[in-house]
């Protein structure tokens, strides 16, 4: 660990619904959305789960939340995110080590997947550096509303 990383615990929620990560997934993905790295939010279902971290105060320095797809054999992670005092200190790097653990453990899964705004430059060389490797590329067409993508150009 980094002489600048940040000292915490990890706990894990089998159900988020009702626990302390909620009101931080919205604050999530309002950064986000303010941000213009997303135009929506994820809504959480009762059986997504969390690993969270904890500093030595008990204040939640960072969150991974993640959906069991069982029917792909994958988690797919919703929403990671690590509150602004405490970035750049390793928590995301501890919270993602922890939940691949957890997932090496369940014989049921067999990878873990996520997305992010193509947009998002800090988040995919996080990705990277975590060795998470881009599989699919998604579009979107905007019919009404704010778009978060560059304009289509539509050759007539």
């Amino acid at each position: 660990m980094a002489d600048d990383a940040l000292k915490v615990r990890m706990l894990h929620f089998n159900e988020v619904n009702m626990t302390p990560v909620v009101p931080l997934v919205h604050r999530a993905y309002d950064e986000l959305m303010t941000a213009g790295l997303a135009d929506y939010e994820v809504a959480l279902s009762h059986d997504d789960k969390a690993v969270v971290a904890f500093t030595q105060d008990n204040i939640i320095a960072g969150i991974l939340v993640y959906r069991e797809l069982k029917w792909l054999r994958q988690w797919w992670v919703l929403i990671g995110w690590v509150a602004p005092q405490y970035r750049r200190k390793g928590v995301y790097t501890r919270l993602w080590a922890e939940l691949v653990k957890r997932a090496r453990k369940n014989k049921n899964i067999e990878s873990i997947t996520g997305a992010t705004s193509v947009l998002n430059e800090r988040m995919r060389e996080v990705n990277a550096s975590l060795d998470r490797i881009p599989h699919t590329i998604s579009y979107k067409y905007p019919i009404r509303g704010n778009a978060i993508t560059l304009t289509p150009k539509i050759k007539e």
